[in-house]
């Protein structure tokens, strides 16, 4: 009787106690995030004094510099109203041709400011730097600037004519200088523009002034 009772009061107090105790249900939650955050590292270039800079045709020059449009600028000169150019076509400014003729009334522009011919003349040279670029030419910046020079003053068309652009299209880079010195025709003036731009191919030397032969 004694044990019955043991085992009656054992059994009633685990009831009283699984009675009390709390079941969780666990149940997966799949959370979607409104907004998605990306975290890119900002882009460091590097200085162009190290290995890892990686520059334009590693030391050749891609358009004429400063003092190239300088020098060209020096020997096309700078004039205000329109006239005639060695060739008999209508220019004005910084060499800027109008037309391959005579001017007319109603051309423009037959009048510039200095700073007007020298946009305009900036907008002439970009056009034969991207002529020039297009050859692929592993050229130094006084090289560049040479070429440049000679290409604004014959025009693209006919600066792909003479033995300059054949000579260097070749790689014949140590005959231009002396190709340059002679393709001139019936211009004494060119005389000097040419032999200025072959010193300058061949030894960087930017003359600002004609030089004797």
């Amino acid at each position: 009787m004694k044990n019955r009772l043991t085992a009656f009061c054992f059994l009633f107090a685990f009831v009283i106690m699984y009675s009390n105790i709390q079941v969780t249900k666990v149940e997966k939650v799949f959370y979607f995030p409104t907004v998605i955050t990306m975290i890119v590292p900002a882009f460091t270039p590097y200085p162009t004094y190290t290995n890892l800079s990686c520059p334009t045709r590693e030391s050749y020059a891609v358009k004429t510099s400063e003092e190239g449009l300088h020098f060209i600028a020096f020997f096309e000169d700078l004039r205000n109203a329109a006239y005639l150019d060695s060739r008999g076509f209508c220019t004005v400014g910084i060499g800027h041709l109008i037309r391959e003729g005579k001017c007319r009334e109603g051309d423009w522009p037959l009048y510039v400011t200095d700073q007007q011919a020298w946009i305009l003349f900036r907008d002439d040279m970009s056009k034969v730097d991207f002529q020039i670029y297009l050859e692929g030419w592993k050229l130094t910046q006084w090289q560049w600037d040479a070429l440049s020079s000679i290409a604004m003053n014959y025009g693209w068309p006919g600066f792909k004519k003479t033995g300059i652009y054949k000579a260097v299209e070749e790689g014949n880079y140590k005959d231009v200088p002396e190709i340059i010195k002679y393709t001139y025709c019936c211009v004494d003036s060119l005389k000097y523009r040419r032999q200025a731009e072959a010193e300058l191919f061949k030894d960087g030397i930017y003359i600002s002034t004609p030089k004797d032969t």
